[in-house]
């Protein structure tokens, strides 16, 4: 199947949508014990950038006393009407060499990038950080570690990410034979502190 020829119509189909609704599930393991969970079922309006969602997190730390992520254990649920998103940007640097990484790093994942197709007229798109090249997997890792250092405060996957040793990251969209995109999962894993193995796991299902 022509990659080029998919995107193309999934992104064509995505953009041809008024809403994005669907449930994001995620969890963070530190070994055999899961550390942090969320839940989280959202309605994103795709023209005028507003959000509606309703959260659940669970969260198991490290006993230290008050309410963040490094002193708690328990549920939390929150909802939130129709809000604006937030922006983010990635680490790349400025001017020509950025200009340069960015295409570098676009050019080397649509190579690595897999497509499968199943039986229903299903198709599978999958990437691993491993069939990069080593200088863009440096540039993943690089990103993990300045925006887990830049959010701090919020604590979870990035964080614990950003301090742990080289990343291994899987991603799966499966498209449906209108090119929607019908399931996006995320897994990565690291060792940290050259012991505890690191699993973050997250699904999105979306629902047209």
């Amino acid at each position: 199947m022509n990659k080029a020829k998919l995107l193309y119509d999934v992104i064509t189909t995505l953009r041809g949508k008024e809403n994005l609704r669907g449930t994001l599930e995620a969890k963070l393991e530190k070994g055999q014990t899961v550390v942090f969970s969320v839940r989280n079922d959202f309605e994103k309006q795709l023209g005028g950038g507003k959000t509606k969602l309703k959260m659940t997190t669970e969260m198991e730390c490290e006993g230290h006393p008050g309410g963040g992520w490094h002193g708690c254990r328990g549920r939390f649920e929150h909802n939130e009407a129709w809000g604006r998103h937030h922006h983010f940007h990635g680490e790349f640097h400025g001017g020509i060499k950025g200009k340069l990484d960015r295409i570098a790093f676009m050019i080397s994942v649509f190579q690595a990038l897999q497509v499968e197709t199943r039986e229903g007229q299903e198709t599978v798109l999958s990437l691993n950080t491993r069939d990069l090249p080593e200088d863009i997997r440096c540039l993943v890792q690089d990103k993990i570690r300045h925006r887990g250092m830049g959010h701090h405060h919020r604590g979870g996957f990035l964080q614990e990410f950003s301090q742990a040793g080289p990343v291994d990251v899987q991603i799966t969209v499966l498209v449906n034979d209108k090119a929607e995109v019908k399931q996006a999962s995320i897994t990565a894993e690291a060792v940290q502190d050259g012991q505890e193995r690191l699993t973050g796991q997250a699904e999105v299902n979306f629902v047209w």
